[in-house]
């Protein structure tokens, strides 16, 4: 996940860039709570970028800045941006539940069955708003939420093809990190 992150958001990125305005030639002191975590000069454009060169460390993070002229004189911090660095992707799903519906024989499919439905309904247990991805063959076939209870179910829109089907299912979380297949 990439672009600006806003107040509240979750990032992946431990290394955001941050970057502004001031007058040319003043010092950007950079904090995060009352540590200062960096500083950079405002270029003759009267405009400045910073990236820290340690990570940020996971959690929640509330930046200001400060611009220090010359002569000492430092101005009152900006409002800050508040924002969680999250850098730990979610835990491997289990092997997702697979239902059949349809015709004579229906309920379960397990590992290495035939079936005669070709839009099986797959389900199984995440964090809830975390989005998980479903793949056949290592090609995504869709993608559903996991909804407040912990749980998601997806039925295919285009049906299956004959033959053998090998599903996975990843999960990501909001800052972007995305599971190992189960």
């Amino acid at each position: 996940t990439t672009g600006t992150i806003k107040p509240g958001d979750v990032t992946d990125d431990a290394t955001p860039t941050f970057n502004g305005g001031g007058e040319p030639g003043d010092t950007i002191i950079i904090r995060d709570g009352d540590d200062i975590i960096g500083s950079t000069v405002v270029d003759e454009d009267g405009k400045w970028e910073w990236t820290p060169e340690t990570k940020l460390e996971d959690g929640d993070h509330s930046i200001t800045v400060t611009e220090k002229d010359p002569a000492g004189n430092e101005s009152d911090p900006s409002d800050p941006i508040t924002f969680e660095v999250d850098t730990i992707p979610p835990a491997k799903p289990a092997i997702p539940a697979v239902t059949d519906d349809v015709g004579d024989k229906t309920g379960t499919i397990a590992n290495g069955d035939t079936t005669d439905d070709t839009t099986p309904t797959f389900s199984g247990e995440g964090t809830a708003g975390d989005v998980i991805k479903i793949l056949d063959n290592d090609k995504v076939i869709g993608t559903v939420t996991v909804g407040e209870d912990g749980t998601w179910t997806f039925t295919p829109e285009t049906p299956l093809a004959q033959g053998d089907h090998s599903i996975t299912v990843t999960e990501k979380d909001p800052a972007g990190n995305e599971s190992d297949p189960s």
